[in-house]
């Protein structure tokens, strides 16, 4: 008897992983409209109008895992319960400063030491820039900043760290730098 309720349970899980994948193949193939609709159908509202079809999908796809093999164990849910206490437990400055969109944490700073050497190709000239104590060298000139020598370089602002390829430049910055 018990041999037949495992192989019974093990045949209901395989029915629905079968179902689960036979409805995200479904999502695949749907319209950005059609996945609309679906999440309208699925949450009982609108989706954000801003959700691209990508998002849209995976969005529905975790639902739809979650209906079937159930969400977070309850130790998940209690430990992010847990970060999310510590984090209300700080002092409200902190926690406004976070929550302000117009406050960014600067990236780390990259520490480039005397002597190093900056090669970058742009529009088939390479330039070479090299870090010196107080600044840095192109072309004979000194510069302050890897900025100003990426606009001497391309006549528009970069991002210095970018433009060497230091740091991921934005796609959009990047597009309008090479618009111009």
């Amino acid at each position: 008897m018990v041999r037949l309720d495992a192989a019974t349970a093990g045949s209901r899980d395989a029915l629905k992983a079968d179902a689960m994948r036979i409805e995200l193949t479904a999502l695949q193939s749907m319209s950005h409209d059609a996945l609309k609709e679906h999440w309208r159908n699925v949450f009982g509202v609108s989706a954000p109008h801003n959700l691209s079809r990508r998002l849209l999908i995976h969005a529905l796809a975790y639902e739809l895992q979650i209906r079937t093999y159930g969400g977070l164990k309850k130790e998940v849910r209690q430990t992010l319960q847990d970060a999310i206490n510590a984090v209300s437990a700080k002092s409200v400055s902190s926690v406004s400063l976070q929550n302000n969109p117009d406050h960014r944490t600067p990236p780390p700073s990259i520490a480039l030491s005397p002597g190093t050497r900056l090669m970058r190709e742009w529009r088939g000239v390479v330039h070479v820039v090299d870090r010196v104590e107080d600044g840095f060298m192109w072309n004979g000139k000194a510069y302050g900043s890897l900025s100003a020598i990426a606009r001497a370089i391309t006549g528009v602002r970069w991002n210095g760290l970018a433009f060497f390829g230091l740091r991921k430049r934005n796609k959009s910055t990047n597009a309008k730098s090479l618009a111009a």
